[in-house]
């Protein structure tokens, strides 16, 4: 027999769909007898969908070789020797998944009175998603691999990687022709967003402390018992010990500082953590010119300036997350069969800075407009 992974497809596979009910609003205002003009539009809107069939990923070779649990509950895996290390991922469904987006928008644009060549445009969404399995990969190893969990063939429901809680938009533009009929155009687009889901985990393999066929540190942290004052200490849990070089006192304000702790005597879920908020500013001006040209022909020259923010300032407009996988591996570990961890190490990790993402960018250009 080979040695490499085979994939299959479940016979029972259906086709994944999605349900989906949605309502809406829209509404247009006249509010020029308070000297704000006409043309103002409002929008509402609510989607509630649902997955049927959601798609998932499973390892049929390890669920030949479960030994046991491990203190927390969780499975764990032995070694197979008619597989000798042999994955057999299969395609199947999982049940669960919804999102439920609400949106709400504002805008104008006003074309005389005192605001004339001014207009704005705001919007605020709302997303609650939920997923078994994130997908987010192009091979089935992958797919299965990368994902927070506690039971590699039986992933919980959870926020969704891609959850955007909260999204704040605003788009400001004013237009005015200050000499002829050449405008002038300035735009500024803003936005405030969440920052992404991630969970926290065991930075031990999984493979040495589940006996996974997987390596990816993404087994989710078990979190330990608190004392009567609220607080984790060597003593507080019965299934943790503490090595001889594992910071207990820093621990502890670790857990708080983070929420982990409301979590304590419990393995953490999955994405239940979010990266800093993502605030970031870009500016759009142009400025149409004479093109010296018969039938109204102009030249246009622009700059787009993204994330003016981090050019004002370097510490601003930044995108800090935690990467790809969205797992924080700060507890390394080992366990004695059923009957307790020893947390062996312990490391601070703070989001990582995104590169171009994360710093200002300017375009100069000219167009010829006829």
């Amino acid at each position: 027999m080979g040695t490499g992974n085979i994939n299959l497809i479940d016979p029972a596979f259906k086709t994944p769909s999605i349900w989906k009910a949605s309502i809406g609003v829209n509404k247009a205002f006249d509010l020029s007898p308070y000297r704000l003009g006409d043309g103002w539009n409002v929008t509402a809107e609510y989607v509630h969908s649902e997955l049927q069939d959601a798609i998932g990923w499973v390892d049929l070779s390890m669920n030949e070789t479960q030994t046991g649990v491990a203190p927390d509950g969780r499975p764990v895996y032995g070694p197979n020797p008619t597989r000798r290390g042999q994955q057999v991922l299969m395609l199947t469904n999982l049940k669960g998944g919804e999102t439920d987006p609400f949106a709400f928008a504002v805008g104008n644009d006003w074309y005389d009175g005192w605001l004339n060549g001014f207009g704005f445009d705001f919007s605020y969404t709302y997303l609650d998603a939920t997923d078994r399995s994130p997908a987010t990969s192009s091979t089935a190893s992958s797919n299965f691999g990368n994902i927070a969990l506690s039971d590699p063939n039986d992933p919980a429901l959870a926020d969704s990687n891609y959850e955007i809680e909260h999204a704040l938009k605003l788009s400001l533009k004013y237009s005015r022709a200050f000499f002829g009929d050449y405008r002038t155009r300035i735009g500024l687009y803003a936005q405030r967003r969440s920052g992404l889901p991630f969970s926290y985990t065991f930075g031990t393999s999984p493979a040495t402390l589940y006996g996974e066929y997987v390596t990816t540190q993404r087994q989710l942290l078990y979190v330990p018992q608190v004392d009567s004052s609220g607080n984790v200490t060597a003593t507080s849990d019965p299934l943790v010990r503490y090595g001889s070089s594992f910071n207990v006192s820093a621990f502890n304000d670790f857990l708080h500082r983070t929420g982990l702790i409301d979590y304590a005597g419990e393995i953490s879920p999955r994405n239940a953590f979010k990266s800093p908020y993502v605030t970031t500013v870009d500016m759009h001006i142009e400025q149409e010119l004479p093109a010296f040209f018969p039938g109204g022909a102009k030249l246009v020259g622009y700059m787009d300036i993204e994330n003016l923010g981090n050019l004002i300032n370097d510490e601003w407009g930044a995108i800090q997350q935690i990467g790809f996988p969205y797992t924080s591996n700060n507890v390394t570990a080992t366990r004695t069969g059923d009957q307790y961890y020893t947390y062996t190490g312990f490391t601070e990790r703070s989001p990582s800075t995104f590169g171009t993402n994360s710093v200002w960018q300017i375009k100069v250009g000219v167009r010829y407009s006829f």
